[in-house]
């Protein structure tokens, strides 16, 4: 007997269990399901921007000034904002903040998406960026002369960075450290399977938790800090940030920028491996 334990879907969709929702998924190709909430779903409302068509009209721009646009949406569940530049994706998140350059002309559209399926767009704005004026001639000077030397060149006294070390999760789950030592450890933990140890500015963490038949535990999800920014990449592709999901394999080959406060994240899946990228700045 199967119990009654209604979930709703990020799909919008009631199931009498989470077992009934996936299988429903798996036969209708329903990619990234997941439980948006325990119980039904209750009324659903379609998305909608709140913003007017073109309401931030024609932008006029020379090549390195500021770009800002905002757009707001209602709808239940929570819609998310993709930004586009005529059809191609440029962001994500309620502001598009960017520094243009020659190829950012062209429109820029707010699409407000929930369900899964169910989305609205508008266009908010135009930006014409201005041609740069030629540089002036240049002066022509005379050549300083030559000299030539048997001192050795300082280039060679740089010094090469050693390949960057490399650790490793695998299977049920097996470990492989920075300094190729190998483990196997069968159950439930949370790892810390990278740090910074200098200033503890990154943190990356391994959760494991039982799967398959035979006792074994597998890595359920990997959660990174950085400069108090945290992501959360989850099986089946999906990335969570404070509870909201994003489901890049339905963004195959193209780079995701997660903005945070302090720090930002790039993801790309690329079909078979998602890549998550943080550069952090080391300067004083």
């Amino acid at each position: 007997m199967i119990a009654n334990d209604w979930v709703c879907s990020n799909y919008c969709e009631e199931q009498f269990n989470e077992c009934l929702m996936k299988v429903d998924a798996c036969s209708n190709d329903k990619f990234g399901v997941e439980v948006l909430n325990k119980g039904r779903c209750g009324k659903v409302q379609h998305p909608e921007i709140l913003e007017e068509e073109y309401a931030f009209g024609v932008f006029e721009l020379n090549e390195g000034d500021e770009l800002f646009l905002e757009c707001n949406a209602e709808g239940f569940p929570e819609p998310e904002i993709v930004w586009y530049q005529d059809d191609e994706i440029v962001g994500y998140g309620n502001y598009l903040i960017k520094s243009v350059s020659a190829a950012d002309g062209g429109e820029y559209t707010c699409e407000a998406v929930n369900c899964m399926t169910t989305k609205v767009s508008k266009r908010l704005a135009a930006v014409v960026v201005k041609e740069t004026p030629p540089a002036p001639p240049a002066r022509i000077t005379t050549a300083a002369p030559v000299i030539t030397t048997t001192e050795q060149s300082t280039f060679d006294n740089i010094a090469v960075d050693t390949p960057r070390a490399t650790c490793a999760v695998y299977g049920d789950p097996h470990f492989l450290t920075y300094d190729n030592n190998a483990y196997t450890y069968m159950g439930m933990c949370d790892n810390v399977l990278a740090m910074d140890c200098e200033s503890a500015r990154w943190f990356v963490y391994g959760r494991m938790r039982p799967c398959g038949k035979t006792g074994g535990s597998c890595l359920e999800s990997v959660t990174v800090f950085v400069d108090n920014e945290i992501l959360e990449l989850q099986r089946g592709w999906l990335v969570n940030r404070n509870g909201k999901k994003l489901v890049t394999k339905n963004r195959k080959g193209k780079e995701i920028v997660v903005k945070g406060t302090n720090q930002d994240f790039t993801l790309l899946f690329d079909g078979a491996m998602l890549t998550l990228t943080a550069t952090i700045d080391t300067r004083e």
